[in-house]
C-alpha cells in the first residue's frame, strides 16, 4: 500500500468532519480531532469540536492542501493544522478498542504511528484478557 503524496484538500465548505474522514482513510489505526483553544469546560479542558463545524467558523480559509504524507511526524501535522486553524489538534492511536492520545511519540511519523496501533491492535484481539498465569 502506497502511503506516500498523501493529501486533504480544503476549502470553505470543509467540515471539520471531512479533515477527519480522510486521515482515517488514509491512517486507519489513527484518528484526528479538533479542540477549542479559547473554550474550556468547567473543569478547565479543551472542548472538543463537532464534526459538523464548517472550517470558515475557525478561520479564513482558502482553498489549500494538507500535508499528510506518511513520513510527517505527528507533532508536524498537529502544528500545521493548528498553526492553520486557531485550534489544537490531537491525534490517538487504536489499541485494541482504545483510543490512547499520542503525546510521548509524537515525533513518530504517520507511518510508524499507524502501524504501531495495528500491531497492537491485532495483539490485542489475539488475547483480550491479557497473558495468561499458571500457578
Amino acid at each position: 500500500m502506497e502511503l506516500n503524496n498523501k493529501e486533504i484538500r480544503i476549502n470553505n465548505d470543509t467540515l471539520i468532519g471531512d479533515i477527519q474522514y480522510e486521515f482515517s482513510a488514509s491512517y486507519p489505526f489513527l484518528k484526528i480531532e479538533f479542540l477549542s483553544i479559547n473554550n474550556k469546560s468547567k473543569n478547565g479542558r479543551s472542548i472538543l469540536l463537532d464534526a459538523h463545524i464548517p472550517l470558515k467558523q475557525l478561520a479564513n480559509v482558502k482553498p489549500r492542501k494538507i500535508d499528510i504524507n506518511w513520513n510527517r511526524t505527528v507533532a508536524e501535522v498537529s502544528a500545521d493544522l493548528q498553526k492553520t486553524f486557531g485550534v489544537i489538534v490531537q491525534v490517538s492511536r487504536k489499541s485494541g478498542n482504545v483510543w490512547s492520545t499520542i503525546s510521548i511519540s509524537d515525533s513518530w511519523t504517520l507511518q510508524s504511528q499507524n502501524i504501531a496501533a495495528q500491531y497492537i491492535t491485532s495483539e490485542m484481539s489475539k488475547n483480550p484478557i491479557g497473558p495468561s498465569i499458571n500457578l
